[in-house]
């Protein structure tokens, strides 16, 4: 069995912090907040059906910046869901997209779900 990649993780999200950082910057917040939860979950679909469709379709590209960035948008909007629904983003405050990495009280509640195995 290999070993988890604690590196290959930690630079992951780093790349999807800066990607998040860049995305606000360019598109801001405003057309993922005005349907709050169930928005979030139409972007991640339309990302899912997207890759769906490279793969029903044969042409998954070895290597590709716009494929993986597909994915990483989709990690990215999971993390905004999580966020909303900690109630640490809300259509009023503007993405601190920094947050994700040192909030960790609106989390309390779901690390001890996770640790309880609920």
């Amino acid at each position: 069995m290999s070993e988890l990649n604690i590196s290959g993780i930690e630079a992951m999200d780093h790349y999807c912090l800066n990607l998040a950082i860049f995305k606000n910057q360019e598109y801001g917040m405003g057309n993922l907040m005005r349907y709050g939860e169930m928005g979030i979950w139409i972007r991640i679909t339309d990302k899912f059906e997207r890759i769906a469709n490279k793969y029903e379709n044969g042409k998954i590209p070895n290597t590709s910046d716009k494929f993986n960035d597909n994915i990483l948008d989709m990690i990215n909007y999971l993390k905004y869901l999580l966020l909303i629904r900690e109630g640490a983003l809300d259509s009023k405050s503007p993405l601190l997209v920094r947050k994700f990495y040192n909030m960790a009280a609106p989390f309390e509640g779901l690390v001890k779900a996770v640790e309880s195995g609920d």
